[in-house]
């Protein structure tokens, strides 16, 4: 007989089921890793990309609550 213990395919063993993730935060770390290995390639391209990035990471603050406060600002 197989190890329970270690076989996936019996019920109550192994790993557990998925669960969910946040989704949106998720989201908003891959736009930022985008926002980073993009390349500016005139002045107003790189002041765009600089205001983007400042908008995503306000968003990913906005969203956690940190020591009591509800929100970073």
């Amino acid at each position: 007989m197989a190890n329970k213990r270690f076989n996936k395919q019996v019920p109550g063993y192994g790993y557990k089921s998925g669960g969910q993730v946040n989704k949106s935060i998720v989201n908003r770390l891959e736009e930022l890793g985008r926002v980073d290995a993009e390349r500016g390639r005139s002045r107003k391209g790189i002041k765009n990309l600089r205001d983007e990035k400042k908008r995503i990471v306000r968003e990913l603050m906005g969203s956690r609550k940190v020591k009591g406060r509800t929100k970073y600002r």
